[in-house]
């Protein structure tokens, strides 16, 4: 069985130049895909958070499987469900920083909050490869690897100097504060 009563799928399509976050369903069918350019974020930043995306996506996908080949009576089944759910609430939060700076393209704090997602997650691509490498999803999707996040990571550093700030003191990201914020 799906996870709530839904089939495994996708939910990310990024292809190097635009990111489609609509499978994740937030807004009754409205499309949220967009061309890297047209935020007013710096590329290299945006293109380290897609392919971020892609991980966490992959990760949730691949869980998905697993937990309808998973017993239900299992431990392993409910970690491979709070994983899933986990990567895609990360998924969510990108989806909504991504609207409102659509919304505010010239917020400081949403560019700020943008690089503590990014940076907030940098340290977990590892883990998050491993995760997909263990099953046969890298065959099937061309996914970034942690080499080629953390190479993304170190030209976005040099690009964005919130991103290097946010890395370097570990910044973690709270959806919420953004919020109360605006």
């Amino acid at each position: 069985m799906p996870i709530f009563g839904r089939r495994c799928k996708q939910l990310v399509k990024y292809d190097g130049i635009s990111l489609d976050l609509s499978g994740l369903g937030l807004t009754g069918g409205e499309s949220i895909k967009f061309e890297l350019g047209q935020l007013n974020v710096k590329r290299k930043l945006m293109q380290v958070a897609s392919e971020i995306a892609q991980l966490l996506d992959a990760v949730q996908y691949s869980n998905c499987v697993k937990i309808e080949q998973t017993p239900k009576d299992s431990p392993e089944r409910v970690k491979l469900i709070y994983q899933a759910m986990e990567s895609e609430r990360q998924l969510v939060q990108l989806t909504l920083l991504t609207k409102l700076i659509m919304a505010q393209p010239n917020s400081e704090h949403l560019q700020k909050a943008l690089a503590e997602w990014v940076a907030s997650l940098a340290v977990r691509t590892q883990e998050l490869s491993v995760q997909v490498q263990r099953t046969t999803m890298r065959r099937r999707m061309r996914l970034p690897t942690s080499a080629t996040i953390n190479s993304s990571l170190e030209r976005a550093k040099k690009d964005e100097p919130r991103l290097a700030e946010a890395i370097q003191k570990k910044a973690s990201f709270n959806m919420e504060k953004v919020l109360t914020a605006l």
